[in-house]
Order: structure tokens, then sequence, then C-alpha cells
């Protein structure tokens, strides 16, 4: 469920007017705590903050410019919890990963350069967002059909709820094919609604993510789960609070926190 450096990189070359010229752009994510029964695997938490420097002056044009050096920490609750240090792949992209997302906390991304400090945070970072998907045992959190085809609850398309009321938080899904007990959250989805290309991580950031909102989310059954031989398939599910940024950032600025649940889906027969 990794929300990589593009979306900071696709916020910067939007070409958004802009009152001030420091976008800094942070998100704060961490990998389900608790795995479906019989599925290991390591909680990942990752805190990423793009900052950069833009003078654009109108909508289709302008320059972004990495800042360097800055120093870049994450606080929860006011104490420091991380120091994020700058990728040598990506200029101005600082990272850091650990234990340290705790839902109801405040989290503060401060970054400094000479005299100047600009901040993201996200106050009561939300729990886990309760996934549930058609069939599942409560205790187990699994899923069991028994075949692929006709079988009433693994349906066409196949919804992804969660416990929500009124407007939900944004939510990335994704669904992983399993090979064996263990699983690497590194691995690639079968399918995903996390931004993938720079128009959909603009329009996630910036301007309409209600499509990120929805509740359930009625995900492609051959796109999410593409083998009709008996198999098993790990679904996790990312909640993300959008939190606010320091007077002296662009308006394109922007900080995110989060956390996820998973369940898993076993299919016993074509």
């Amino acid at each position: 469920m990794r929300i990589v450096a593009a979306l900071a990189l696709a916020a910067l070359a939007a070409g958004c007017k802009l009152t001030n010229d420091t976008v800094l752009v942070a998100m704060l994510v961490q990998s389900p705590p608790v795995l479906p029964l019989g599925i290991t695997g390591s909680t990942v938490t990752e805190a990423q903050l793009f900052l950069g420097h833009t003078s654009v002056t109108s909508p289709s044009a302008g320059d972004v410019k990495p800042v360097s050096g800055a120093t870049v920490k994450l606080l929860r609750g006011g104490t420091e919890v991380a120091t994020l240090a700058e990728s040598t792949a990506q200029p101005g992209l600082y990272e850091a990963s650990g234990d340290f997302y705790q839902a109801g906390s405040t989290f503060r991304f401060t970054a400094q350069v000479g005299s100047d400090q600009y901040w993201g945070e996200v106050t009561n970072a939300p729990p886990a967002p309760s996934l549930s998907v058609p069939g599942m045992d409560g205790t187990t959190r699994i899923a069991t059909y028994p075949s692929y085809a006709g079988t009433p609850q693994f349906t066409d398309p196949y919804p992804l709820s969660r416990a929500c009321s009124g407007l939900c938080d944004v939510a990335f899904y994704g669904v992983w094919s399993l090979s064996g007990s263990s699983f690497n959250w590194s691995a690639t989805p079968n399918c995903t609604n996390a931004p993938q290309d720079g128009a959909a991580l603009l329009r996630f950031a910036f301007l309409d993510d209600s499509a990120w909102r929805v509740n359930p989310f009625n995900v492609s059954k051959p796109g999410c789960f593409p083998t009709a031989d008996a198999s098993s398939y790990l679904v996790g599910l990312t909640a993300l609070k959008k939190g606010t940024t320091s007077g002296n950032t662009g308006i394109a600025s922007v900080a995110y926190a989060g956390t996820s649940d998973a369940a898993g889906v076993i299919v016993s027969a074509p």
C-alpha cells in the first residue's frame, strides 16, 4: 500500500498557481499490524516527505527544484520519533521506516531549511478501517469459497467494505496473490486504486478525492482475483486522513497519515 514519491512529484509539476513557493508533501502509512490467521508478515510503517521550490506563475507553466540538505523529522505528540534521511536517488525526498504509528496520535512532519521551518500535521490519526469481505470469518478473518465460479458470495464486482459513517476517509485497496504462508508488502498487487500515474496522483491529492471515499469499493473479480484454479489472496485496505500544513508553504502542500487492515480470500477449487 505504499504511496511512492511520485505523489509529491506530480503535485509539484502540476502547474498550480501558488501564493508561496515552498511545497511540502508528506505521507505516513502503516501496513496492517494484524494479518489473517495463518499468514505471516512484518508490519511496515513508512514516512515520506518531499520538499521543493516552485516559481509557477500560471496553470500552464512553472518549474520545480527539490530542496536538498533539509533537516526533516517526524514528531508524535510533540516527541520526535524519526529523522528522515534524504534519498540518494531522489533529491528533495526524505524517508524513514520504523514502528511509530499510533492511532489517535498527532503526527507532525517538520522540515528545517536554514532559519525557515515548514510543517505538515495530521491530528487524531485514524485506526485501521475494519475491512470486511463477503463471507469472512470474524475470527480467522478469512473468506473461503468452494469454487471460483457459481459461488454466491464470490461475486463480480466484488465488494471490499469498511466501517465508516458519514464522509469516509480516503482509502487505498490492494489485492495480492499468495504463495505459501508468508507475505511481503513490497510485492506487486494484482489490482489497486492507489494512484499509479501523475494525472491520478494529482486528482487524488489536490482536486477530487471522492472516488477514494466510497464504501464499499466494488472491484473487478477477474482483475483482482485472476486465477480460477485453487488459490489464496490477501486483501489490504489503508485509510488515510488528510491534515494541514504551515502557512508558509504553497497551497499545493498536503499531509496524510493512515493505517491498514487485511483479510484473506481462499478459493478451494476452480
